[in-house]
């Protein structure tokens, strides 16, 4: 534990031709880790530019690794798309997800090809199918978002164990 004497810089994010849904400015992640993660921290590293949220953690067939982040007010709008930065250590499937005031869960998979390759990526919010899991069947709200998930779903779809690392940054409502 480190008692920090400094102004952390603020939660809130910042407004302007982008939201910026969070800074990763200060120096604990504000995400919470869910199944296998060992390891979340914030670094300035490659292999993405700038602070990136690297997650490490293990996927089986029966196990995954993610991460969820809680939105405390609106920060998406109908015209807008998610985006952000990612890259990951081995190849994956990459489970983005929101979740809505009314617990209904919207996603999309991404295949990230590993070696630490860098990608752009933005999705708009009619590219989210309803997830199963959903608790209702209506369509996505993005002024209702309250929560995100980015999770490695590769270890249940493909039948793998792998150690992995991932990173993210960059996220934001274009």
């Amino acid at each position: 534990v480190e008692a920090l004497t400094d102004v952390q810089p603020e939660l809130t994010p910042k407004k302007g031709e982008d939201t910026v849904v969070d800074s990763l400015e200060r120096p604990q992640p504000s995400w919470v880790p869910l199944g296998s993660v060992k390891m979340l921290s914030i670094e300035e590293s490659k292999p993405l530019k700038g602070k990136s949220l690297k997650i490490e953690y293990k996927v089986t067939p029966d196990m995954f690794g993610a991460v969820t982040k809680n939105l405390t007010r609106p920060l998406f709008t109908q015209n807008d798309k998610i985006g952000f930065s990612v890259a990951s250590l081995k190849p994956i499937r990459l489970l983005v997800q929101v979740e809505d005031r009314q617990g209904g869960r919207y996603n999309t998979t991404l295949n990230l090809l590993g070696d630490s390759d860098p990608r752009e990526v933005i999705i708009a919010w009619k590219e989210l199918s309803i997830a199963p899991d959903s608790k209702t069947k209506v369509s996505l709200d993005p002024a209702k978002i309250v929560r995100l998930f980015f999770m490695d779903i590769t270890g249940a779809i493909d039948t793998v164990t792998q150690e992995n690392t991932l990173w993210i940054n960059s996220l934001r409502s274009v």
